[in-house]
């Protein structure tokens, strides 16, 4: 535990989210873990498809396809957990303490084929419904639950959590869109296609395409609803009620209602 005063201590002061993130991957290995994911979330409608906003993993990408095609999602055990509480817990040792259900215990131990054996997990819940889920796994069992160890790296996941929103402010502040994208991301966002925005911004699709591939850059993703996720959330485009002149210099009014 000697080192976490300074990965914490890193983690507070480096310059951006990918270093934070690599200096968090570094104490995991530190302390005997092999892989974790950490992801942004809103868990206000549906739990069972929650609105991710940001991920990222280390979990091999074979078991990552394996979850998505069986829906796992809809049963996993310890995402339900991190859910419902954030207290931070290790897998196995809350395994011991429900009765799973047959498609959870066949979802664990299909997890354990691709190396995720045990692991311990929490989560922090911010205002609106947003909530950040941190689960952290290892290639063997877990055979002491060690409490030190589990606070250590709840205190050490809370302070990436931190460094991730703090970064987040930072790109709201300095993002900016040209009228164009925010015409277009402004479309898409009221459930319009990239031909449906072409026909009525009187542009070409591959215009709208490249349009796309800058918003993309600027937010980082490469998502069009991350895009727009982002992009409502940061202030960037109203989809409620928006303006802007074509490409044959036609303006036009949209006034929508979004709850």
């Amino acid at each position: 535990m000697n080192k976490l005063h300074d990965y914490i201590t890193t983690i507070k002061t480096v310059d951006n989210f990918e270093e934070a993130i690599k200096t968090f991957n570094d104490a995991i290995t530190n302390y005997g873990f092999d892989y974790y994911i950490f992801s942004q979330a809103n868990i206000s409608e549906i739990p069972a498809t929650l609105n991710h906003k940001y991920y990222n993993t280390t979990f091999p990408p074979e078991w990552q396809q394996r979850y998505v095609e069986q829906e796992y999602f809809s049963v996993d055990p310890i995402h339900l957990k991190l859910i419902k509480s954030q207290d931070p817990f290790y897998w196995s040792e809350y395994m011991q303490t429900i009765s799973p259900s047959t498609s959870q215990m066949l979802m664990m131990h299909d997890a354990q084929k691709y190396g995720l054996m045990d692991g311990l997990a929490a989560s922090y819940l911010r205002q609106g419904g947003d909530s950040y889920f941190i689960s952290i796994a290892k290639q063997e069992m877990i055979t002491d639950y060690d409490p030190a160890l589990l606070s250590a790296l709840y205190l050490l996941s809370s302070y990436l959590v931190t460094a991730y929103e703090k970064s987040e402010t930072a790109k709201t502040t300095s993002t900016t869109l040209t009228t164009k994208e925010q015409n277009i991301i402004n479309l898409a966002a009221i459930g319009k296609t990239d031909l449906d925005i072409a026909t009525i911004s009187h542009i070409s699709v591959n215009t709208v395409r490249y349009h796309w591939k800058n918003i993309f850059k600027k937010l980082e993703t490469n998502n069009r609803v991350f895009a727009v996720i982002r992009a409502i959330n940061s202030g960037l485009i109203t989809p409620e009620q928006f303006e802007f002149t074509t490409n044959n210099g036609s303006s036009i009014l949209y006034k929508t209602d979004i709850d």
